[in-house]
């Protein structure tokens, strides 16, 4: 390997790099935007008159909602690692990109699975109090 060929390894490390933070903040802006949406909602819902069933109502459809999330994102993380799986010649740049994207797609599980239980403790909360 060459100075020049290790120079454009770097390199080309550095750009997947780059793009895989570029989408990583993408996400992030667009989950804070969701959570914003989600949190007027909820103040919306605690705020009504019927407060309780208007607030059960919003806590029961977020689980729902949640779960559903959860699933489809499990199953697409999944099938990227299939997928990823079956293709044994990749060089070292698409082996980091890769790990990359499923790191991302793991935190991403990780976000709905906190944000899954953060809804139920809310419903519980309502429900017993």
């Amino acid at each position: 390997m060459t100075v020049l060929d290790g120079v454009t390894t770097k390199l080309a490390l550095a750009e997947v790099e780059k793009k895989s933070l570029e989408a990583q903040l993408v996400a992030l802006e667009s989950s804070t935007s969701a959570r914003i949406a989600s949190l007027e909602e909820e103040v919306e819902a605690l705020l009504s008159p019927r407060r309780t069933e208007v607030a059960r109502a919003l806590y029961e459809a977020r689980i729902r909602s949640l779960s559903s999330a959860l699933e489809q994102a499990r199953a697409a993380r999944e099938r990227l690692e299939q997928l990823l799986r079956g293709d044994a010649a990749r060089s070292e740049i698409e082996l980091a990109r890769d790990a990359s994207v499923i790191q991302a797609a793991l935190q991403h599980e990780a976000e709905i699975v906190a944000r899954l239980a953060e809804a139920e403790a809310r419903l519980a909360r309502v429900t017993s109090g």
